[in-house]
């Protein structure tokens, strides 16, 4: 079995802004993975595993004292005293996940209440950070290309709100180790369980929107989309801009009708909602929808413009 698979789940869990419970279960997760090497010694599979655990859990960490800061928290009704986490629990079994996970959940969380008290800390050799094959060293190598990348189009780019546009869009070139660095570290984030986001702290969504930045310039605008959801699904925004103006125009009209009925319809499902089951992910997946709908807008037809109006009147 898989020793990563508790800590997919606690991702999962800071996800849906159940961040003590994914501490619990990264913590104790992390803590398997070093018993096991300490037990068989270092091998690719299990260090690497560990590397992604370690960042989870940093994140966790720092995403629990957010939730924790009076300052920072977003929804008086979701924190309403020290961010219990049993409250949080029962939360998410007001809305079960899906059939047949129910049960792995609950075995997880009767397993952690044990585990959480008696983890200890096992020290790893800190030098092995250095290593050229250890994972976080790869994954800098990927995003120092994405990064590059991201600069290059920022330069090309036209605005949204562009009163004027030129004659000619420059051409932004983007090298093929760009392409094969976004590829990879897609790859990586789904496989490593690093989630978009973490209670309210950002972890790989804007490196995941720069992703499809740069899939809609070299291949096609429409293939990369699940990737563009996927950055902007948790309680930080990772942003709408990541669909330029070159962008929506290669859309096929089938496919920016369907963007703009997607999400003309969450905008209407939120906003008849009750208010006060507004909370941080709610907020940016509200903004979203709205920012990406008025991206596609020039691209709809009169039905769906004047649908767009009235969508507008209402929100006014």
């Amino acid at each position: 079995m898989d020793p990563y698979w508790r800590i997919r789940v606690g991702a999962l869990y800071g996800e849906q802004q159940i961040v003590d419970r994914g501490q619990a279960l990264v913590r104790s997760g992390l803590h398997s993975i070093r018993e096991t090497i300490q037990a068989e010694g270092e091998t690719a599979f299990l260090v690497s595993r560990e590397q992604w655990a370690e960042r989870l859990l940093d994140v966790l960490d720092f995403a629990v004292e957010q939730s924790r800061d009076p300052e920072t928290r977003r929804s008086q009704l979701r924190f309403r005293a020290d961010s219990n986490a049993e409250e949080a629990i029962s939360t998410l079994e007001a809305q079960p996940p899906e059939v047949g996970l129910q049960d792995v959940v609950s075995r997880e969380r009767r397993r952690d209440k044990y585990e959480a008290k008696t983890t200890q800390k096992i020290f790893r050799n800190e030098s092995a950070l250095d290593n050229v094959e250890h994972p976080l060293f790869q994954t800098e190598l990927a995003l120092r290309e994405i990064e590059i990348a991201k600069d290059i189009l920022k330069s090309t780019s036209i605005d949204i709100d562009a009163s004027s546009l030129p004659g000619k869009r420059p051409q932004a070139f983007i090298r093929p180790e760009a392409i094969d660095a976004a590829v990879t570290y897609t790859r990586f984030v789904e496989r490593a369980a690093l989630v978009p986001s973490v209670g309210a702290v950002g972890l790989t969504a804007k490196n995941l929107a720069s992703c499809y930045q740069i899939f809609a310039e070299t291949r096609n605008a429409t293939a990369g989309l699940r990737i563009l959801y996927r950055a902007n699904s948790g309680a930080t925004l990772a942003s709408a801009d990541a669909l330029s103006l070159p962008a929506i125009a290669e859309l096929p009209n089938g496919i920016a009708g369907g963007i703009f009925a997607r999400f003309a319809d969450e905008i209407e499902r939120q906003i008849n909602e009750d208010e006060q089951a507004w909370d941080a992910p709610k907020i940016a997946s509200f903004k979203f929808a709205m920012d990406l709908t008025s991206r596609i807008a020039f691209r709809l037809n009169q039905d769906q413009a004047a649908g767009m109006s009235r969508l507008a009147i209402r929100l006014y």
